[in-house]
């Protein structure tokens, strides 16, 4: 039977070092101080700052921001999965290069990728410079809404790939040449 100070003494109870607590208390302190910075001038007789955080704007931006965060996942997942799919399931020539190539947006880091976009899609940008001698004068702007999904989705779509590629690596070919055999449809056996 253990005594009451070996239980005490287990690996399980240890106190975390001192520099450890320190530092993430140094972390949770820089985290919170814009939310603090955002309460205090909220509190102040500024009335544009109580407008910042005003119910109605809050609620706008938080629908806003749902909408672009679903929108983004489902983006990812119409382009990671069927990729993956592709590059693990099918006889694609070159599925080593297309496996690689899809996980390259990982290794360039998202604020080079963001000017780089920036450059190829703004007025007068790389696209629209290369579209002008076949007469397209102007491009969209994708500005907003609609650039930041973009943004985010080519950002994200090779952890979903990824993620997808591993899975279907898991799974036996086999159980899937089963299930078409007693009837399932493609579709029916990529769903289960």
């Amino acid at each position: 039977m253990r005594s009451r100070s070996a239980a005490a003494a287990s690996p399980f109870r240890r106190r975390a070092p001192l520099l450890l607590v320190l530092g993430a208390g140094a972390v949770a302190v820089a985290a919170t101080l814009p939310l603090a910075y955002l309460g205090l001038r909220a509190l102040s007789s500024d009335a544009d700052a109580r407008a910042l955080v005003s119910v109605s704007t809050a609620i706008e931006l938080v629908i806003a921001t749902t909408l672009l965060c679903a929108g983004v996942v489902a983006a990812a997942l119409a382009i990671g999965v069927p990729l993956a799919w592709l590059v693990v399931r099918t006889d694609l020539p070159g599925r080593r290069f297309w496996g690689l190539a899809a996980s390259l947006p990982l290794v360039i880091p998202s604020f080079v990728a963001a000017l780089a976009l920036l450059g190829a899609l703004a007025p007068r940008g790389l696209l629209q410079q290369a579209l002008e001698p076949l007469g397209v004068e102007t491009v969209p702007e994708l500005n907003g809404y609609w650039g930041a999904l973009l943004a985010l989705t080519l950002a994200t779509y090779p952890y979903v790939f990824l993620l997808s590629a591993a899975g279907l690596r898991s799974v036996d070919p086999s159980a899937e040449e089963a299930a078409r055999s007693l009837g399932a449809g493609r579709l029916q056996v990529f769903l289960r």
